[in-house]
């Protein structure tokens, strides 16, 4: 690997021993695990197509918010692990502004671009300040930037030579007037305070504490033209790389470094990670990852080209690792990311005879049994790599390998989906006994053997056999309780029971006999149950095909887990316990695990649902479907990984799989849109963000920062002020709102990692908004309503009491119209039977005492028409107002001598029924008085229609009054002051007038006029 000078480590020994115990023995603390070969990483690319603004990517930064940064030629993109974003501050810029050519992350965590025109400097907040000309800074391009542990930023331009910050300004450095016409491509601060500068003329060494440069050439051992890639690595030495090759320079030593033949072209990007490997990349597409001791291994090389399809190469330009240890590549073919996968994958790339496995075998001896679609394959021990093909000793070898099992005497019972049965002795291989042929129906599912030497083998369709030392001694079909002869899964449990699942039901094996294990109300007796799980505490896992899990415990089973109480899938083609007390399965949507605890927790009726860790492709599955239809489809090693077998390979969890990590991933609050159309970024902690009256509906974006696997976060928000509780969003990124009321809000949205892990609640990213009400909606307008309403009220109030003062009136007018003249006109006949009866005429006293009854009657009634609320009135039984004046007249005169005439003047009109009862009253109460005051003995009613109204005149010849003074309303100590004052209140309450003329000797005439507009009937009322 070393050409030329060797390289020199001082104290690299005791470090490297360091570094290689982390690598090996705690992988998980750091990065990209470095034991793991990066073809068993999973590589994923992103473009135009997926995507990304450009192909071309120039820079790749993380900031500390979680974000990934990406330069190119289009600008700055910013990508959260699932979509893209362009800031608004490069979305509308000229060009030369919004172009990116380099990225840097200080440790205030504030991120710096360079552009073709300027610098910018994005603060925690969210927000950019644009430095240009005014600032310090040359008109030029700014081609590489970088920080020192100072936090000074480091500024190289193309001809424009190297320039420091200094406060808000920038200004260039004295000794490095020699880079002024030079094109720096790349800045590295070494932890000694150097400074290297990749520039077209060279690679050169800036010392600030003596402020001198120098140039690294040919006769220092660097030969070549320097492309530009320069890194340092943990123990601050450089690597830089030419169109000559790789250069690593330790204090003033330059030693080269061969790489594999297998691509020779120019690397054009250097990078270090976070243990300590050096990757490499090429002008051609290939990436390599280094040790950074040659003498502990050789660098692994990785084509890109595999993933950029119709593409001859592909030039790598930038590397970045993000807080999760993935790699990130920028390459002129797109975005790509290299990440550790919690699977390690075997399949026909490392030597499976097929890429679908049915059944893995855990041996004693330490090999892994591999049974795959075209025949048996083996692993030799945990740390292998590549599997081995058992020697074809026998036809069945080739077949389809569905259930294997090892019994005590280290014999290794293999079985086949054709049907075939047979034993093979392990070292050396060989068999072990002839082939057993079941037949139709007879593919072997399940073998499983007791400590006394009985083995059972299920078959899908044969029924169950039993074998004692390596003899067939016994069938069990229906009659003994094998549904449909089918056998899904066999087990050992204490007390060496043997579980059997048949086609349904549940049965267990017990000194060579099968019982029924499951009582008659049991929820899983007709079920298809096709894995089983015994614990040494006597429990049973019970896994149904479509229809969730079940816990078997004391003889009994209470219920059933399904989705709908956490579980990723109702399918379990396999139940197997880990080392940390967690039950996994695998089904057709992937391999997911729960804990026993909480599962122990659902079935005592404790809790009602359970947490659930899921496992898919994004996890290092080749497919997310797994194998299923017998019991050999998973199992343990004794260094506790657990082996599951897919469709698309043999896949095996590391130990640190197992373990479910407690890192919560960060909340990014990224923008409101509202009413489909307004874009409205969000920045918590800031003022709250206030929306318009207008605004009708809103979403809410968010993502969690997960840039591994963002595909498996599961999100949950609330809406603090209109959600009553958490709201479930599953995978879904956005919160949807519509017409919310006005108020104050404040929206909350946590995510749980790719294991299930919920963070505390009290740790969600939270902002805060206002939704502004309309004019209608304000305090200000409630109250004036208020007002209104209170004043309406009131009026209200006013008017129906005036209403009821009124009535009272009316009803005493009509009493005294109706009983008060009744009664007079008793008097009157009761005063003249008197006088006749003195008189001793005694035929006309009976005559007028009939009469006062008929009047006291008639009297009776009228009173209670009058109280009855104004129903008819008094022209119910009339047809006209004439009419009822003449009946009124005569009424009231039959027992007195006064004559009354009632005439007509001009074309009469209907009247409205108000004014008719009006006339009728004032009439009656005119006639009254006449007989009792007046000694009248002719009294004229005259009805006067005209244009502008109706008159009515009441006239009588009697003895005449002196009226009082004006509107006093009294009348003369004759009067008993109630009849004319009744008058003139009926008047003025239907808009008319009354006026009474009257003289001593001269008679009364009393004038009613009612104005067209009040008293004539219109067709509508």
């Amino acid at each position: 690997m070393t050409k030329g000078k060797p390289l020199l480590f001082k104290g690299f020994l005791s470090i490297s021993a360091w570094v290689l115990y982390l690598w090996v023995f705690c992988p998980s603390l750091l990065g990209l695990n470095p034991v793991r070969p990066m073809a068993q990483c999973r590589m994923v690319m992103w473009n135009q197509q997926n995507g990304l603004l450009e192909d071309s990517i120039l820079a790749l930064a993380q900031s500390p918010d979680g974000f990934l940064w990406i330069a190119s030629e289009e600008g700055l993109v910013r990508f959260d692990g699932a979509e893209f974003f362009v800031p608004g501050e490069f979305q509308e810029k000229p060009f030369m502004r919004r172009t990116s050519q380099c990225l840097w992350v200080n440790a205030a965590g504030e991120l710096w671009m360079g552009s073709y025109a300027g610098v910018y400097r994005r603060v925690h907040k969210g927000t950019f300040r644009y430095f240009n000309e005014k600032d310090g800074l040359p008109r030029t391009i700014v081609s590489a930037i970088a920080g020192d542990e100072q936090g000074t930023i480091w500024v190289g331009t193309y001809q424009g030579g190297l320039l420091r910050q200094s406060d808000d300004r920038f200004i260039e450095y004295p000794p490095a007037q020699v880079l002024r016409q030079q094109a720096i491509n790349r800045i590295c601060c070494a932890k000694s305070g150097d400074l290297w500068v990749a520039a077209s003329g060279g690679l050169y060494r800036v010392n600030k504490a003596s402020g001198t440069i120098r140039l690294i050439d040919a006769k220092a051992g660097l030969t070549g033209l320097c492309t530009g890639a320069v890194t340092i690595d943990l123990f601050d030495r450089v690597w830089v790389a030419t169109n000559q090759g790789l250069f690593c320079i330790e204090d003033d030593t330059v030693s080269s470094v061969r790489l594999p033949q297998s691509d020779n072209s120019e690397i054009t990007a250097l990078f270090t990670d976070s243990h300590g490997m050096i990757w490499a990349g090429s002008r051609d597409g290939g990436i390599w990852r280094l040790l950074p001791d040659p003498k502990i291994g050789e660098p692994e090389f990785r084509p890109l080209l595999s993933l950029t399809a119709g593409r001859k190469t592909t030039v790598v330009s930038a590397f970045c690792e993000d807080d999760e240890g993935d790699i990130w590549i920028g390459s002129d073919a797109g975005l790509f990311r290299i990440s550790d996968t919690r699977f390690t994958l075997f399949n026909s790339n490392q030597g499976l005879p097929s890429d679908v496995v049915y059944s893995v075998l855990a041996s004693r001896s330490g090999k892994i049994w591999i049974g795959t679609d075209f025949g048996l394959a083996f692993l030799i021990g945990p740390a292998a790599t590549q599997a081995a093909l058992v020697p074809r000793v026998s036809p069945i070898l080739s077949e389809q390998v569905a259930a294997m099992y090892e019994d005590a005497q280290n014999v290794l019972w293999v079985g086949t989906s054709n049907g075939s049965l047979q034993l093979f002795s392990e070292a050396p291989f060989s068999a072990a006994s002839e082939p057993i042929r079941f037949g139709a129906g007879g593919q072997v599912s399940a073998i499983c053997g007791t400590q006394s030497g009985d083995v059972l083998v299920g078959t899908g369709g044969s029924g169950l056999y039993r074998f004692h030392d390596g003899k067939l001694v016994q069938k069990f079909t229906e009659r003994e309780g094998i549904t449909a002869n089918i056998v899904h899964a066999i087990v050992r449990g204490p007390n060496d029971t043997l579980w059997i699942a048949p086609g349904r039901g549940l049965l267990k094996y017990v000194d060579g006999k099968l019982q029924d294990a499951l009582p008659n109300d049991s929820p899983v007796r007709n079920r298809q149950l096709v894995s089983l799980l015994a614990d040494p505490d006597g429990t049973l896992w019970v896994g149904t095909f479509v229809e969730g899990l079940a816990r078997l415990r004391n003889g009994s089973a209470s219920r059933l887990c399904t989705t709908s109480n956490g579980l990723f899938s109702d399918e379990f083609f396999t139940v197997l316990k880990d080392d940390k007390d967690n039950i996994w399965a695998s089904s057709n949507r992937g391999i997911f695990a729960t804990p026993i605890k909480e599962l122990n927790e659902f079935f005592d009726g404790k809790r009602s649902m359970v947490n659930c860790r899921r496992f898919t492709a994004a996890d290092g599955l080749a497919t997310a479907e797994c194998t299923g239809g017998n019991s050999n489809t998973s199992c343990q090693t004794n260094d506790g990984r657990l082996w599951f077998a897919t469709v698309g390979g043999l896949v095996v969890a590391s130990k640190e799989t197992l373990i479910a990590s407690s890192r919560a991933p960060p909340i990014a609050l990224e923008r409101l849109i509202a009413n489909l159309t307004r874009y409205i970024p969000l920045r918590p902690g800031e003022s709250p963000t206030v929306l318009s009256p207008d605004i009708h509906s809103i979403e809410i974006h968010y993502a969690g920062l997960s840039l591994s696997a963002p595909e498996n976060l599961q999100y949950r928000y609330k809406l603090e002020g209109f959600d009553p509780g958490w709201v479930n969003a599953g995978t879904r990124r956005v919160a949807y709102y519509t017409n919310l009321p006005p108020g104050d809000y404040r929206f909350r949205v946590s995510a749980c990692n790719r294991d299930g892990i919920w963070p505390a609640e009290d740790v969600a990213a939270a902002t805060e908004l206002i939704v502004q009400p309309h004019y209608y909606q304000t305090w200000w307008f409630y109250s004036l309503c208020f007002v209104l309403i209170g004043l309406a009220i009131w009026g209200l109030y006013r008017w129906r009491l005036a209403q009821i003062l009124q009535e009272r009136a009316r009803l005493a007018r009509d009493l005294h119209d109706t009983l008060a003249q009744g009664l007079v006109g008793i008097l009157w006949q009761a005063e003249r039977a008197i006088n006749v009866e003195r008189k001793k005429e005694g035929s006309e006293t009976v005559q007028i005492l009939e009469g006062m009854r008929t009047l006291a009657r008639e009297t009776l009634t009228e009173a209670r028409s009058a109280l009855r609320a104004l129903r008819a009135g008094v022209l119910s039984e009339s047809s006209s107002l004439t009419n009822v004046l003449e009946k009124v007249a005569r009424k009231a005169t039959s027992a007195r001598t006064l004559r009354t005439e009632v005439r007509v003047q001009g074309r009469p009109f209907r009247l409205r029924s108000n004014w008719e009862q009006a006339l009728v009253r004032i009439t009656q109460e005119a006639i009254a008085n006449s007989l009792k005051h007046a000694n009248a003995y002719q009294f004229e009613i005259v009805l006067q229609f005209e244009e502008k109204g109706l008159t009515l005149q009441l006239l009588d010849d009697g003895v005449g009054f002196v009226k009082a003074a004006e509107n006093t309303g009294e009348v003369t100590a004759t009067s008993s002051g109630l009849g004319i004052p009744g008058m003139e209140e009926r008047c003025r309450a239907l808009g008319g007038k009354l006026h009474i003329l009257s003289q001593p000797g001269k008679g009364t005439a009393i004038q009613v006029i009612a104005p067209a507009s009040t008293c004539r009937r219109r067709w509508f009322w």
